[in-house]
């Protein structure tokens, strides 16, 4: 990710630090999965550059097999979702609130969008929660990350 000022960071230490500037945390292993969590990582998310926020994922996903992306902003409730297999982008679906219009919807709705209910279009927009449980059903709900086992590895807070 080309991180520069690199220090290892336990989580708490982690998300502190990436409400400053253009810091970002990457968790040690959590079930399978690294979380790399803070703006920088996708800063166009909802922006007019958004198909470099793709381009990222589907270049992680090339270098690691699978990538996953989650966000959500209640702020604005604007919320993400995206997973790119091999290189390839498989699904992107984003709302932008603030706008009140779809950013992305690319791909067919996957079988776990669909087990959840999850309406697309219309005023059924989706939320936070819906966001959350999709990354449990996709990989890992970030909101149950207290139940898992924990890792003794640190992870890493850098720049971009």
């Amino acid at each position: 990710l080309g991180l520069k000022d690199r220090q290892p960071a336990n989580w708490k230490d982690g998300f502190r630090e990436i409400y400053n500037g253009d810091n970002a945390f990457i968790s040690p292993p959590v079930s399978g999965w690294v979380f790399v969590v803070g703006t920088p990582v996708f800063p166009d998310l909802v922006a007019v550059k958004k198909e470099k926020c793709l381009s990222r994922l589907k270049m992680l996903s090339g270098k690691f097999g699978e990538a996953q992306l989650f966000a959500t902003h209640r702020g604005v409730s604007s919320h993400a979702w995206a997973k790119a297999l091999n290189g390839s982008l498989v699904r992107a679906f984003g709302y932008n609130g603030d706008e009140g219009h779809d950013v992305w919807n690319f791909g067919e709705p996957t079988h776990e969008e669909t087990a959840l209910g999850l309406k697309l279009a219309g005023n059924e927009e989706p939320n936070e929660e819906d966001v959350m449980k999709l990354a449990g059903r996709w990989s890992v709900n970030p909101q149950h990350i207290d139940a898992l086992p924990a890792s003794p590895t640190l992870g890493i807070i850098g720049k971009f």
